[in-house]
């Protein structure tokens, strides 16, 4: 499974009338992500991590950057090598993102009813990007953000997951979008 995450730009010429706007600073570190700048390694998958490779069955070998890799807490960044000899990612995987504080997930898909997620107006959608098809799936907060969490912490980022309610295809595309989420206090969350 290969995973995409849409980038739109509505791009138009400036006219005279528009104001002059100072640039704006949108550099990152090597290996991130502009999607999650809390956490170098989300969103994840992300086929940023994708190098073309005639020599596999995809065409494709995962190829991590060094330094957007997790670190120990000693400071010691995983070794990417093992992860080149996949072709992509499991078609068991499911999408990781991370949000300062959690999400209210009062109008998600749970995994009682995932069915939510295929509707129109679902705030997350996971995409067949071969068939155009919705892929039913649910949400979850990651459960070890409030196992023992100071609620008063705001440094620590919330994994938010989006679980396939089944397996995905091999050799697969899919995209997944989140919209209209919101915090737990209300306030939208940054995008």
């Amino acid at each position: 499974m290969r995973l995409l995450l849409p980038l739109l730009l509505l791009v138009g010429c400036p006219s005279a009338a528009d104001p002059v706007v100072d640039p704006i600073d949108v550099s990152i570190a090597p290996g991130c992500s502009w999607a999650v700048s809390s956490h170098c390694g989300l969103p994840w998958p992300d086929a940023r991590w994708l190098q073309e490779d005639p020599s596999t069955a995809t065409g494709f070998r995962l190829a991590y950057e060094a330094s957007g890799m997790p670190a120990n807490i000693d400071g010691d960044q995983l070794d990417p090598t093992e992860y080149a000899r996949f072709d992509g990612f499991s078609p068991a995987a499911q999408v990781l993102t991370a949000f300062p504080r959690p999400i209210d997930t009062t109008d998600l898909a749970t995994r009682d009813r995932f069915d939510r997620s295929l509707e129109e107006d679902s705030p997350t959608v996971l995409v067949d990007l071969r068939t155009g098809e919705r892929v039913p799936h649910w949400v979850e907060i990651d459960a070890r953000w409030f196992d023992g969490n100071d609620p008063a912490r705001t440094d620590l980022p919330v994994i938010l997951y989006l679980r396939p309610a089944h397996r995905l295809e091999e050799g697969g595309w899919y995209a997944a979008a989140l919209r209209g989420l919101s915090l737990e206090d209300g306030t939208p969350a940054p995008t």
